[in-house]
């Protein structure tokens, strides 16, 4: 998964997220548009995480660290 990645998304990533609507430019791509503060996914569902250059846009880091911790069951950068 790659979250925050606005137009710029890994090209492994099998789902891509953001907090802006990139439905249209990632047409054909499981895309999710992230609304709240808490991640809208299940515990441990992906394997691995991509946040690139995401933390620094994050008004409660700490607990989106804890939120990406939650839905990876591998790791995440």
């Amino acid at each position: 998964m790659d979250i925050g990645c606005g137009y710029s998304a890994n090209k492994h990533a099998t789902v891509i997220a953001d907090t802006q609507n990139l439905t249209t430019f990632y047409k054909g791509k499981n895309f999710v548009t992230i609304t709240e503060k808490n991640l809208p996914f299940k515990n441990k569902e992906f394997d691995f995480v991509i946040a690139s250059h995401v933390i620094e846009h994050v008004e409660d880091f700490e607990f989106f660290i804890k939120e990406l911790e939650r839905i990876t069951s591998k790791g995440y950068i």
